[in-house]
């Protein structure tokens, strides 16, 4: 277990609200929670703006640069970064995972 400090005047007040310890963890999780659902809105509008780019969804557009030629050739042209696109597209996906296993984890407790 880590120890954090925690200023005077917020035990004060924390205090009141029954045992420290309990309300401080309370706090926390909330607050990891808040930050978690404030993640996932910014991966969910980041993806929402690629998909609008590219006109489908991450699993469709991987699937059609790998096996539409004429698309691939298209994209070259039209979207030159495609590509790092791509790449933020896919970190992204592996992130809303990330935050959404950290959503389903602070439900559990």
């Amino acid at each position: 277990m880590t120890t954090i400090a925690i200023q005077d005047r917020y035990m004060k007040v924390l205090s009141r609200f029954g045992d420290e310890q309990q309300v401080a963890q309370n706090a926390i999780q909330e607050y990891i929670g808040r930050k978690a659902r404030e993640q996932v809105a910014r991966i969910v509008l980041e993806q929402a703006e690629l998909e609008a780019r590219y006109g489908m969804n991450l699993i469709t557009f991987r699937q059609r640069i790998a096996t539409d030629e004429e698309y691939l050739n298209w994209l070259n042209r039209k979207q030159p970064l495609w590509e790092e696109d791509l790449a933020h597209w896919s970190y992204a996906s592996e992130e809303m995972k990330e935050w959404r296993q950290t959503e389903q984890a602070l439900s559990e407790n």
